[in-house]
């Protein structure tokens, strides 16, 4: 069936000007919007707008007066985002900065402003018509964003955005996007239409949530070389651990769902809680066992541009996505029209992406962990007894990669052979080391507390 899909980078003249022809009838009424905000010559006039009462008071209610740490801890969300306007209008948006490249994509930070509150969103955009598709990404990220009531570990998807300016922004370039070109030339689109996803996936941007952190990768990097200090190697230690589990759990739960596909430490965020406090973390499982840990971090699963994804209240999916697409290519291919060869490079790779969740999200994530041998060798020395359980499920993890070999002699043949076998075997360890876990030194430095639940239950976070 995919064998149609075409390798090619040659666009179809014949859609890019229908396509182009529709989204420049909206321009006339979306620069009157433009014009009106700019009344009083100045984007910051905006900023001055009173709240109403009703606004008023429901921000002066929030859970946590910093909104990085409601976004972080997935609260007052709905509130933030109906104060800003869901982000997407653009109408408190103070300043635009480049942040980054990956290998897809350019990634831009978004600043908004609204009188004294402010926060960020991230905008990002392909490098490339070969670029994981955006519109999927977007479509995925509706999926995920139902599960923020129930899980801390995902970040919310604002909007899709068609990109009227020419060309592609390139990579490492931080003078290629302006407010006024973000203003005029970036359209909010409402509805996923992948004749345009996959015909011009160049020009298709989302709208992202930010959160203040850095990735898992830089985490692992900056603590390798304090790791030979045996307090600061266990404390470390016992963070990966806990980050671990708060990327596991949720994906084991989501596993007949959801697999991301992409799972490795740069595609998770860490943001740490301020003032070096903690939050206790109660994973309840469906036999009333609870699994309880205390850590200064929020861990943050990014990047849902090769995810595969059931929503099956809504009827939608990856399985869905991709006959849909199927049979948009089979329609334009029967036309037989060389002007309107519907090529599709960005959505080749549809067909490739992971049903199952049995072993893909998890020993990648593993692996890269493990292969810090100098780590894990100093601390398996300096706490033989606890870590060498923690080694041998690492091992456990890594058993069927032909690529990878234990460094220690510890080994114990075991099965642990999916995302729930991983998931299960950490929450052993913890139950087993519990007090590590649960120090008293802990009690006086607890921000607050997370309930989070296997059974379908939404999350509960209350302050300390």
């Amino acid at each position: 069936m995919h064998n149609i899909i075409k390798h090619t980078k040659r666009y179809t003249k014949h859609y890019k000007k229908r396509y182009t022809k529709r989204y420049k009838k909206r321009d006339t009424h979306n620069t009157k919007i433009l014009k009106n905000s700019m009344r009083g010559g100045s984007l910051k006039i905006l900023n001055t707008q009173k709240l109403t009462k009703e606004e008023e008071y429901k921000m002066s209610r929030l859970d946590c007066p910093d909104l990085n740490d409601c976004k972080a801890l997935g609260i007052n969300i709905y509130l933030i985002n109906s104060f800003f306007k869901n982000f997407t209008t653009f109408e408190y948006l103070l300043d635009i900065a480049y942040l980054n490249s990956g290998v897809n994509s350019n990634i831009q930070k978004l600043e908004y402003k609204r009188l004294t509150y402010t926060t960020h969103a991230i905008l990002k955009t392909p490098l490339n018509t070969e670029s994981d598709n955006l519109m999927y990404e977007y479509e995925v990220g509706q999926y995920i964003n139902k599960q923020l009531s129930f899980f801390p570990c995902f970040i919310e998807t604002y909007g899709l955005f068609y990109n009227k300016t020419d060309g592609i922004y390139k990579k490492n370039n931080n003078n290629n996007l302006d407010l006024d070109n973000l203003k005029k030339k970036f359209e909010h689109i409402d509805k996923i239409d992948y004749k345009m996803g996959c015909l011009i996936p160049d020009k298709m941007s989302i709208l992202l949530q930010h959160i203040d952190s850095y990735s898992f990768e830089n985490f692992l990097k900056q603590y390798i070389e304090e790791a030979v200090q045996t307090d600061v190697g266990l404390k470390i230690c016992d963070a990966i651990i806990c980050i671990l589990y708060q990327v596991l759990f949720p994906l084991s739960v989501l596993g007949k769902t959801f697999t991301h596909n992409d799972l490795h430490t740069e595609n998770i965020l860490l943001y740490k809680i301020k003032n070096d406090l903690y939050i206790r973390y109660n994973y309840h499982l469906h036999d009333g066992t609870v699994i309880t840990f205390n850590s200064q971090y929020i861990a943050k699963i990014i990047d849902y541009g090769r995810s595969f994804y059931l929503d099956k209240i809504n009827g939608t999916g990856t399985d869905i996505t991709i006959k849909n697409i199927d049979e948009i290519i089979k329609a334009d291919n029967s036309k037989k029209d060389p002007e309107s060869v519907f090529s599709v490079v960005s959505c080749n790779s549809f067909s490739n992406f992971k049903r199952t969740n049995t072993t893909n999200d998890y020993q990648r994530l593993i692996a890269q962990i493990y292969s810090n041998g100098t780590f894990f060798g100093q601390i398996y020395k300096d706490r033989k007894n606890i870590d060498a359980h923690f080694l041998e499920i690492l091992e456990k993890s890594i058993a069927n990669i032909s690529t990878m070999k234990p460094k220690t002699d510890i080994y114990v043949k075991g099965e642990i052979k999916s995302i729930n076998d991983c998931c299960g075997a950490l929450s052993e360890y913890i139950l087993k080391y519990k007090d590590l876990y649960m120090h008293a030194i802990y009690t006086e430095l607890i921000f607050g507390v997370f309930n989070i639940y296997s059974d379908g239950r939404e999350m509960q976070f209350t302050k300390s």
